[in-house]
């Protein structure tokens, strides 16, 4: 197998981000101390989990049933639908054993354990390492003989496991434990994790496969795949790739296994991702998240077998997702209705559903997307989801969560109207349903995955994150240390140290949002030389001396880098200057909703407007597309130091009173003249309930 490029691990890079920094202590010092309060159900007026009580149960009738206790069969074709406005589910009974939640309960203690992993990774806490090793030994009581694991299945009728893989969710939950499982030992060295995923994997190696006798079936929610791939790199177990092949390639094909096991000749296998073979797909279609997912897997593959066929689905589904399907902050997922994606160019700003776990899958399938081929464009819709539809899922405190990121709210329609029920004016503190808040955990805990990766001598800069990373060029150890102040400004130095003088390439991202950019490279000597960008596609720095090259660099810009390629230099200093302003930005035509509309960005960052700034009936507020020129900073205290809002122009549409008609004649309308107060997407619903809207009327 290829192996292909690779992603570096948190301990080869050491965070030194301001911004994202606070996010990452966030997660250790607040969120997964509340997180697994809310796993055990000790959070006051929040849904209940039934997390850690099902492990607990399952533990318990194991160990009855090896005692040699027959016990009752219970049903097992229930399935707990997100009740609309996520109300509380019913009270359990202490002390029985019956399973409480959704099938795919167990999945958020192996996402906080994954999360708690990656804090380790940063810095060590032994009052939350013997807390997950409490876990482990309860996870390995609930194992059954043979290595089965599912709280669901085990708690009710084992013999019933793998009989509806359409809507249970056993190989989704597997696929988490096997990624807690890798994280843990990276971040600790032990092993008991570990081998209790591996022995549920080659449980599922050998029932599932092509040969005779296997199931032929592949995973209801996809996850799997793409876990496989990572228990495979890590273990080197090849049943494991071969296995997340198998699933990929025989989604969708006839007979169709999901019909089969239901016995329906005329469901809808959309909403699956298996109404055809996967090779065959054209279009992202079904539920967002489990899509997001099924393609990282696929691009997985197609990195380790070198596999051309897809690895041309993957860039043919990015482009349709990147250009027909995604919100201006990187949601993905349109329609509440199987919180999945529309048709083309379908993107309702106050009904979009844009689950926070979408946004999050996004970023999981564009990192991979930039190990299959390094274009900039992947990473800038990395960063775009990463910044917005990722982080807007999470209070600025970290204990209250959104599951849809909608671009427009009006609280008054979020109570009333029965369409919105999904749509929020608030945060929550916990989902009976909650495999958001794990997963933005998980992935801000490791954020440091993102920033770069390399292959050979070759190290890509993807996120511009103060980092400090250790790589080797020529088998010769090289220190990469970056500085930066994004998101708010634009200054940023990319630091090479280099004793040895190994020879190697630097590619450094130039982002899609930097419509005027410059670089300049300061070699060991002190000389600055501006990259010639006239000469940019190639040219070559050299310094001199008694009329031979000794040493120096060459340049090239290709599809979103530019690569340096340094030779003989102990310390180079490069410094891109990106021009980061804020714009407006307008919608393809075929996007009706956003029609004559135009929605600010700056950098990284979209921006939108809050009632508690702009007042209500934000509908009625208008700018013109000159006005952002005159655009001015203003402070933003509850948000951080650094953070910044923009102001400037604007309309407000003289409004009709109720004792107006409903319908009158047409005539000129009358604007008043306001101050436009914009803050980031991210941090909108922190302070006061009010009305919040992305797009604004274009004048």
């Amino acid at each position: 197998m290829r192996g292909g490029l690779h992603m570096y691990c948190e301990e080869k890079i050491q965070l030194k981000d301001d911004f994202w920094g606070e996010k990452v202590r966030l997660i250790r010092e607040k969120v997964l101390p509340y997180q697994w309060e809310a796993l055990n159900d000790r959070i006051e007026g929040a849904d209940k989990s039934y997390c850690i009580r099902n492990f607990r149960t399952a533990a318990r009738v194991n160990a009855l049933r090896r005692q040699g206790a027959t016990l009752p069969e219970q049903p097992t074709d229930d399935f707990v639908s997100l009740p609309r406005g996520n109300a509380l589910l019913p009270e359990h009974k202490k002390g029985d054993n019956a399973f409480y939640g959704y099938v795919f309960q167990d999945s958020d203690l192996y996402k906080w354990i994954e999360a708690a992993a990656y804090s380790l990774m940063m810095k060590a806490d032994d009052s939350l390492e013997h807390t997950i090793d409490e876990m482990v030994d309860l996870l390995e009581e609930a194992t059954l003989n043979d290595g089965y694991l599912d709280t669901f299945y085990s708690i009710k009728n084992p013999k019933k496991r793998f009989s509806n893989l359409r809507d249970h969710h056993e190989l989704y939950c597997f696929g988490h434990l096997a990624e807690a499982a890798v994280a843990y030992y990276e971040a600790t060295g032990k092993k008991q994790l570990l081998h209790l995923a591996e022995r549920f994997a080659d449980l599922i190696c050998e029932l599932f496969g092509k040969e005779e006798g296997k199931c032929h079936g592949y995973p209801g929610h996809e996850l799997a795949e793409m876990a496989l791939v990572r228990l495979y790199r890590h273990t080197g177990k090849t049943s494991y790739l071969e296995l997340a092949r198998y699933f990929v390639l025989e989604r969708g094909r006839e007979p169709n296994y999901f019909r089969k096991e239901h016995g329906e000749k005329d469901s809808d296998m959309r909403y699956y991702q298996a109404q055809q073979p996967v090779l065959e797909q054209m279009e992202a279609v079904g539920h967002a998240v489990r899509a997001m997912y099924l393609y990282s897997g696929l691009t997985d593959l197609a990195v380790e077998y070198d596999d051309g066929e897809l690895a041309k689905v993957a860039k043919r589904l990015w482009k349709n997702v990147t250009r027909k399907k995604m919100y201006i902050t990187g949601g993905v997922g349109a329609t509440s209705h199987g919180e999945a994606f529309s048709y083309a160019y379908d993107l309702p700003a106050d009904s979009a559903y844009a689950e926070t776990c979408a946004a999050i899958g996004l970023v999981f399938w564009a990192k991979r997307m930039l190990q299959l081929q390094p274009k900039g464009e992947y990473a800038d819709v990395m960063e775009r989801a990463l910044y917005n539809s990722v982080l807007s899922g999470i209070s600025l405190d970290g204990t209250e969560f959104f599951y849809t990121n909608p671009l427009e709210v009006d609280p008054k329609a979020c109570k009333e109207d029965e369409r919105l029920w999904h749509v929020r004016s608030r945060r929550a503190k916990w989902f009976g349903c909650a495999c958001c808040p794990p997963n933005l955990a998980r992935l801000i805990g490791s954020i440091t995955r993102y920033i770069a990766h390399h292959a050979e001598n070759t190290t890509w800069i993807d996120l511009y994150m103060g980092s400090v990373l250790r790589t080797k060029w020529q088998g010769k150890t090289v220190e990469i240390e970056t500085t930066s102040h994004l998101p708010y400004t634009s200054e940023i130095a990319v630091r090479l140290n280099n004793p040895s003088e190994a020879e190697g390439t630097l590619a450094i991202r130039i982002p899609g949002w930097a419509e005027q950019w410059s670089v300049e490279v300061e070699d060991e000597d002190g000389t600055v030389w501006p990259v010639d960008l006239a000469n940019v596609q190639s040219e070559t720095l050299n310094s001199c001396g008694d009329g031979q090259q000794k040493a120096g660099m060459s340049y090239e810009y290709r599809e979103g880098y530019l690569y340096l390629a340094i030779y003989g230099q102990k310390k180079v200093i490069i410094r891109p200057h990106f021009a980061m302003k804020p714009v407006f930005y307008e919608a393809n035509s075929l996007v009706r909703e956003n029609s004559r509309q135009m929605s600010l960005v700056c950098g990284p960052l979209v921006y939108c407007l809050e009632e508690v700034d702009n007042g209500a009936q934000q509908h009625m507020l208008y700018a013109s597309p000159e006005a952002v020129e005159q655009a001015e900073t203003y402070t933003l205290p509850f948000l951080g130091r650094e953070a910044v809002g923009y102001q400037f122009a604007g309309f407000r549409k003289k409004a009709n009173t109720v004792s107006d008609p409903l319908y009158h004649k047409a005539e000129r309308e009358e604007y008043q003249p306001v101050t436009l107060k914009w803050i980031p997407y991210f941090a909108w619903a922190n302070r006061e309930e009010g009305e919040m809207r992305v797009w604004i009327y274009k004048k």
